[in-house]
């Protein structure tokens, strides 16, 4: 495996260093020494194991995949690749971490300077290289692989005596040999994995017919790289379609989604410059395609340098780039971001009723009939089902009643707290007993409230989806009863 090849490539030059440092004090090649054995000559033999192919607790298969990964998962070039195998064996074997120290003429030093990564690498990526990629633009501190720490603390250190830090996340992926399961909690509720289905994993061909939009990511993935950013900006309050684009990609590349709320990132006090930062590592660290959410509000987005910030922020996100957004977003036409509007198709009403009525394990299903009567009644995207759904679930083992009822309550709360920016809620005082009409006016009236409880049968059945919603016009003078009907 050719991991395994520059594993021991990078301990034969950390050895070969080390025998030079050590001088006549360095152990004879085939010769172990007789107990007890100094630090100096345990790190030689340390860094003689890895070049064998072992390494003291760690099965260097394991290790060398991993490696693989995380190269492949960040688009490192092979000076990339030689810097990150140095740093992954001086953290997983203190042994490896002395000679580090050794190397620098002070064993307390374990972590490599930039300086000393040139002169380990220099035959076997040329010194430039090996200094581009410990650099702090270089692609390791931009991916947030990587820190830079001066030695002794000292914040002014020059480049060269400046020490590289392996990220604690990146390190957890070399430990556990694959990626990790949950995001970093330094922004908890700002990064939330998504579950996405794997290849091997059965799916329900009835509770949603594949949209044609689920080839959109790979479309964005395909584009050359003209020196802009490309992105698809999903423009409405379904944010579950969004997610939709991107799990069918993950799906197909054994990814994970990882949804980045803005608005909270921003609330907990990330800047637009950390956040890229750590959505690019954990986007590593878990092998997951991120789609950015939560864009702050219009009149948020009115102050240019907000908007500066969260353009270059997208820019520098990976590929392919999904934004999701509830409003028209237009990026600075000075910076290179191109975002394409989409507006995603909402659920028909098949897909509504689908949503009510599946079984997720974790709360009750609708029955048909119900099912039915919320579809039509509630026109909502799926996350707010699931909402309403849990909320109903547990309003019935905490206050009881019977799901139905509550599900109605709780869909219609959904529904509210979307109409609240634009309507004013009033609570209906008449009843059908306090409507003093002729017999054929409340027959009219009465057909009137059928044709609304029932038009999915109309709309989506008889085949006039296109058309929305229903007019009735009432007539007669002032005082009739107008508003009271």
């Amino acid at each position: 495996m050719a991991e395994v090849n520059v594993i021991a490539e990078v301990a034969a030059r950390v050895e070969a260093l080390l025998v030079q440092r050590l001088g006549p004090d360095a152990p004879e090649p085939d010769i172990v020494p007789a107990a007890p054995i100094p630090a100096s000559t345990e790190a030689v033999l340390a860094l003689r194991n890895a070049v064998a192919g072992s390494l003291d607790g760690y099965d260097l298969s394991t290790l060398a995949e991993t490696l693989e990964a995380l190269v492949a998962a960040a688009s490192l070039d092979a000076a990339d690749r030689y810097v990150l195998t140095l740093l992954a064996l001086a953290n997983l074997d203190d042994r490896i971490g002395r000679a580090i120290g050794l190397l620098h003429d002070d064993v307390s030093r374990t972590r490599p300077s930039v300086g000393l990564i040139a002169r380990i690498l220099e035959p076997l990526t040329g010194r430039a290289a090996a200094l581009e990629a410990a650099a702090p633009n270089g692609t390791l501190a931009q991916r947030g692989m990587i820190d830079h720490v001066g030695a002794y603390a000292d914040a002014d250190a020059p480049f060269a005596n400046q020490e590289l830090v392996l990220h604690p996340r990146i390190m957890a992926v070399l430990i556990s040999g694959g990626p990790l399961n949950s995001p970093e909690p330094q922004l908890a509720g700002a990064l939330m994995l998504e579950r996405t289905s794997t290849l091997d994993e059965a799916e329900d061909p009835e509770l949603f017919e594949r949209r044609e939009s689920n080839a959109l990511a790979y479309r964005l993935a395909d584009l050359p790289r003209t020196g802009r950013a490309v992105g698809l900006l999903s423009v409405g309050p379904d944010l579950e379609a969004t997610l939709d684009v991107a799990r069918e990609f993950a799906r197909r590349e054994r990814m994970r989604v990882l949804r980045v709320d803005l608005t909270s990132a921003f609330a907990l006090g990330a800047t637009a410059e950390s956040l890229v930062r750590v959505v690019r590592r954990e986007s590593i660290a878990l092998h997951a395609l991120p789609v950015w959410t939560g864009l702050p509000p219009r009149d948020a987005l009115a102050d240019p340098e907000l908007t500066k910030r969260i353009a270059r922020m997208l820019m520098a996100a990976p590929a392919p780039l999904l934004v999701h957004a509830d409003q028209l977003w237009t990026p600075p036409a000075e910076l290179p971001l191109t975002l394409i509007h989409y507006a995603a198709p909402a659920p028909t009403f098949r897909d509504r009723v689908a949503l009510w009525q599946h079984d997720d394990g974790t709360t009750r299903p609708a029955s048909e009939a119900t099912a039915q009567q919320l579809a039509t009644a509630f026109v909502l995207p799926p996350l707010a089902v699931q909402a309403a759904r849990a909320e109903a679930d547990a309003a019935v083992t905490v206050l009881g009643g019977e799901l139905p009822e509550q599900l109605r309550r709780a869909a219609h709360r959904q529904s509210a707290a979307r109409l609240v920016r634009f309507a004013t809620k009033i609570t209906p005082r008449a009843e059908w007993k306090h409507l003093v009409v002729p017999p054929n006016i409340k027959q009219q009236l009465r057909e009137v409230e059928w044709r609304v409880a029932h038009r999915h049968r109309v709309l989506e059945q008889a085949g006039f989806s296109g058309h929305r919603g229903f007019l009735a016009l009432f007539v007669g003078a002032s005082g009739t009863g107008k508003k009271q009907a």
